[in-house]
Order: C-alpha cells, then structure tokens, then sequence
C-alpha cells in the first residue's frame, strides 16, 4: 500500500505516518511483511545499484518479494557483467524494456532466456505494440511466453511502462493469497500479465 502525503491520495488505510522496513548500519532489515499484518510484501525498485541490491537481498530474506524495473541503463554501461550479475540475482521480478533487453544480452553475452535461468528469476519484456515477452527460470527450469498488445489509439506513452508493472505486481499479490509470489508458477504470471496489458489502453 502507498500512501501520499495530500489528503485526496492518501489510503484512508494507511496511517497518518505509516510504517516501513528500516535498514540498520549493518543492513540488516527491521522487519518484514508479518509485522505489518500482511502474508506478502513486494519491494519495488525503479534504479539498480548496490543500496537498492542489498536491501533488496535483505529483505528478501525476511519474506518480501522483490522487483525492479531497470529503466534506461545508461548509468550501467561501464560496470561488469558480474557485478552486474550479482547486483540482479537477488530480484525475484525484472522488467526491462526491449532496448534495455538488448543490453543485457550484450553485456551477460547471451539470449534472455538464458539470463532468466543464471538469474533464476522471472524476466519480463515490454515492447511496445509487440506486447510483452516473458520468460521464467526457476529451479533450473525454464518457461516461457508471450502477451500481445491490445489495439488501442496511442495519445501519450507516459507512463504506460509503471502501469504495466504495477499492474503486473498487483495481480500477483491478489493472486498469491498468503504464498510468496515468488512461489507462483509461469502460468500464474502469464495471467497477471494478460491482466494488466488490458489496463494499459486507459493509461495510453
């Protein structure tokens, strides 16, 4: 849940200063989805670097799920694919667009399937009126599939990527139903997706 700071956003859920997970000096996380009453947290990130890496590794651990959409990764370009590498493995859910994949597949030298299985995690393509691609590699087993774009008039791509993802995420934790989404199976995740490209169209 999000709250805003004016009060025609705010969740009349939320409280007046809600709560989140804290790092300490070591790291660590100070708490996890059970103490805030929930069975499943998510963890979104929209810039990878080492701050966003740890702690999502942290808390991980402590039961959230986490997922980044990586953006334009310009501010990646001089580091090295295993740094890279490490700085990815702990997500459980990555977003890229489809320039952003054709990075990564230069920089790990290798197609996205094969970066979703040494990542182990679910790899999701945006590409525009091509849909969505997706491919899913967990427990050394590899899925795959693809969504199609919905016809719709296109006024304004702003902000069409967020909608997709947080549309994605929100499936997913309605889906999950108290197990960790990362848990949720490759045809669970192709139905979050079908789910939410229907929503784009209002956004675009």
């Amino acid at each position: 849940r999000t709250c805003g700071s004016s009060p025609a956003v705010r969740s009349t859920s939320c409280p007046a200063d809600p709560q989140g997970p804290t790092l300490s000096a070591s790291g660590r996380a100070s708490n996890g989805p059970r103490d805030y009453g929930m069975q499943t947290g998510f963890l979104v990130v929209d810039q990878l670097s080492q701050l966003t890496s740890r702690g999502a590794a942290d808390l991980r651990q402590e039961g959230w799920v986490t997922a980044i959409d990586i953006g334009y990764p310009g501010y990646l370009r001089f580091i090295y694919r295993i740094e890279l590498e490490a700085l990815l493995r702990p997500f459980d859910i990555i977003v890229v667009q489809a320039t952003v994949a054709q990075f990564l597949e230069r920089k790990f030298g290798g197609v996205m399937s094969q970066i979703a299985t040494a990542l182990g995690c679910a790899l999701i393509i945006s590409d525009g009126e091509s849909g969505v691609k997706a491919w899913v590699g967990r427990h050394e087993s590899l899925t795959d599939f693809a969504v199609p774009a919905p016809m719709c008039e296109v006024r304004d791509t702003v902000g069409a990527g967020d909608a997709l993802m947080g549309g994605i995420l929100a499936e997913l934790l309605e889906s999950s139903r108290g197990r960790p989404a990362r848990s949720v199976d490759a045809h669970a995740l192709e139905a979050a997706c079908q789910a939410s490209m229907e929503r784009v169209p209002a956004v675009l």
